[in-house]
């Protein structure tokens, strides 16, 4: 007998960067910057080889005096040891706010408030990004969302707090590649790697992890990109600890 039962028609939902929650990343390690905790009486599979996109910003802040360069704002990312990279994806000319890749904004009250502003022009190998000064006329700070292609980044399922602490990946690339593949050809975009469906049981966590000495930035003003389709299917627990140990059999394969 199965320690659940459905309860409802199984249905495909396209988890997005808003589905998950910041994490706690630590730099130079692999840790988790975004989770999603699966909700009481959903179970959700993940498919095998399912599509995924992902297009996921760091954030680099400014510290003291800015760099002014003929009433705009200069920022040399390549001095502090970050790497670009410029994706695929079709983007509107420079200057724009619009841009899909890198995003600029500035702060007159040291970061307390932001507000977006044009990036005039980017060098990708240098890594040097020129912002539009006449938006903050007084600015004193800046701060650029970028696509970092420096480290690895992983998507993982965990087992509740509580158990002995298994987890399984089921996604594993360098951020360079996964930056700059086309994502919407379907023979170079990325795939979860499994090699059979995954089942995770309500209370497991889905979590992207990353190695990076970029700070990854999991919230509004980044623009992240992400959407991985998964199966939700309504359920009531009948023995809940039973349910857990079997998931978790299945993620330890």
């Amino acid at each position: 007998m199965l320690p659940y039962e459905i309860v409802g028609k199984p249905h495909v939902r396209a988890l997005t960067a808003e589905s998950f929650e910041p994490g706690q990343q630590t730099l130079g390690i692999m840790s988790t910057v975004a989770k999603l905790e699966v909700p009481r009486n959903i179970a959700m599979v993940l498919r095998r080889g399912a599509p995924l996109q992902a297009y996921i910003k760091a954030v680099y802040e400014t510290q003291g005096a800015l760099t002014m360069v003929g009433g705009n704002v200069q920022i040399d990312l390549g001095a502090q040891g970050i790497r670009l990279v410029q994706s695929q994806r079709q983007n509107p000319a420079f200057p724009t706010s619009a841009h899909l890749d890198i995003v600029g904004e500035l702060s007159d009250d040291n970061g307390v408030t932001w507000e977006e502003t044009n990036v005039v022009s980017v060098n990708w190998q240098t890594g040097v990004v020129v912002l539009d000064g006449s938006i903050v006329p007084s600015a004193n700070k800046a701060r650029v969302f970028y696509l970092p292609g420096d480290g690895e980044l992983q998507i993982a399922a965990e087992v509740p707090s509580g158990s002995d602490g298994s987890s399984a990946v089921f996604f594993n690339t360098s951020l360079r590649s996964l930056h700059s593949a086309d994502q919407t050809n379907r023979l170079t975009a990325p795939t979860l790697g499994t090699a059979k469906d995954v089942f995770l049981a309500p209370e497991f966590l889905l979590t992207i992890r990353v190695r990076s000495n970029s700070r990854i930035y999991w919230g509004a003003d980044a623009e992240n990109i992400f959407n991985l389709p998964v199966i939700y299917t309504p359920i009531r627990v009948l023995d809940g600890p039973m349910l857990t140990r079997m998931a978790e059999q299945q993620l330890k394969g």
